[in-house]
């Protein structure tokens, strides 16, 4: 439910600004195709407030679609806020 989604968003996020290929690897490793994408989206987005190019290029080699397009928009919001 929402407090899953919300507790997964959270880790992705803190982890991914620590150690982003440990984050990565725990993210795909989730059982759930949803909590998964999520978690890779997040992950992405907090990423890229770190290291903004590389969070992208990342966002851009996932699979499905669907999540490519999730992640990368996730990504390049970080340059919209630094606006």
């Amino acid at each position: 439910g929402e407090m899953k989604n919300a507790l997964l968003m959270n880790v992705a996020a803190d982890w991914a600004a620590q150690d982003a290929t440990n984050a990565i690897k725990w993210a795909e490793s989730l059982p759930v195709p949803a909590e998964k994408q999520l978690a890779l989206a997040t992950l992405a987005e907090s990423w890229a407030d770190v290291s903004p190019l590389v969070a992208a290029e990342f966002a851009l080699n996932l699979a499905p679609a669907e999540l490519r397009q999730r992640a990368t928009l996730a990504a390049l919001h970080v340059f919209e806020r630094a606006e």
